[in-house]
């Protein structure tokens, strides 16, 4: 049996270089994510307690809803960069975030994946994480190995 549970968020991102169009440009969406859990049912009836995903919503909150992701290198940066690879602590403030990876609904689904079977402690090739970044355009990990 598998149970979904979806989570919404606001957040900001800009895609870096090698990537070339609009999405290089500043801009936001209401991100959803859907959490897919394969699994037996349990004496209760359930394959795991849906309250169990407060962990990840509390999780999101914290570090995505009302953040702006960006690559390390994205030029949004340059009037914050102190050092190599420092940045001022203007850009906690303003909700910047850098990261190593192109901040792409692919790339989320991935991270997201890692962290919820290690905070959640579950299996992770019997998760599925789906990341929407609008109501058309979505991006699956099921969990294979990279």
């Amino acid at each position: 049996m598998i149970i979904k549970k979806k989570i919404d968020w606001e957040m900001g991102h800009a895609l870096s270089a090698p990537y070339v169009g609009n999405c290089n440009k500043l801009h936001g969406h209401s991100w959803t994510v859907e959490f897919a859990y394969e699994g037996q049912q349990n004496k209760a009836g359930m394959v795991l307690d849906f309250a169990e995903f407060r962990k990840m919503k509390r999780w999101i909150n914290e570090h995505l809803d009302h953040h702006f992701y960006v690559q390390h290198n994205h030029l949004v940066l340059a009037p914050y960069v102190e050092g190599e690879g420092q940045y001022s602590t203007d850009i906690k403030e303003l909700g910047l975030v850098t990261v190593d990876f192109n901040p792409t609904s692919e790339n989320f689904a991935i991270m997201l994946h890692g962290i919820c079977a290690k905070l959640m402690d579950l299996f992770p090739d019997k998760l599925s994480v789906t990341v929407s970044e609008t109501c058309s355009s979505s991006a699956t990990y099921h969990g294979e190995t990279l």
